[in-house]
């Protein structure tokens, strides 16, 4: 498992224990104490960090960020894509095309003001992001224009847009083993 806040040091069930991300309770690097949090409060307790600064999410929004965040904390697999200089991060994860395009489908018409969520915000003395004093609340379709514009840039490095169906990956769990 990558080394971040709320990883395990190493992969393992969590049958029956998780609040979200129940896709990867068989085999897991985040804590179930995590998916309880990201159920109740989405990030707002674990970060200090809300996604919907500008309006609401619609619902199908929301549950890409969801799906985000359970992949980032909780799949045994993007280890390898532990970013060199910065344990907790992650670099070039090759996203398929497909979920990028139906994560940019579901999400926009909804707003945000950053088009890097990672280093975009500004954060308060307690540590609660907030839109740039300078930014504007644009749709997605504005910010990042396609699904290859969301997944390259809205997260920084992190992700990739990939084409190459042998190597990239959904944030939508499917066992390997299965």
């Amino acid at each position: 498992c990558i080394k971040g806040k709320y990883h395990k040091a190493s992969p393992g069930p969590e049958l029956g224990k998780f609040g979200e991300c129940k896709v990867y309770e068989k085999n897991s690097c985040c804590t179930p104490e995590f998916t309880v949090e990201l159920a109740a409060t989405r990030t707002e307790k674990l970060y200090n960090h809300t996604w919907d600064l500008c309006k609401n999410l619609s619902r199908a929004c929301e549950r890409f960020w969801i799906e985000q965040e359970c992949f980032y904390q909780c799949d045994p697999y993007i280890y390898k894509y532990q970013h060199m200089s910065s344990a907790g991060a992650i670099h070039g994860v090759p996203i398929c095309s497909s979920y990028c395009d139906s994560w940019f489908d579901a999400c926009k018409n909804d707003q945000i003001c950053v088009e890097d969520v990672l280093t975009g915000y500004e954060f308060n003395q307690h540590g609660i992001n907030s839109c740039p004093v300078n930014s504007t609340c644009q749709t997605y379709a504005s910010m990042f224009k396609n699904g290859e514009g969301l997944c390259n840039k809205m997260w920084n490095t992190s992700y990739t847009y990939s084409t190459d169906k042998s190597v990239c990956m959904e944030m939508t769990y499917k066992d390997p083993t299965a």
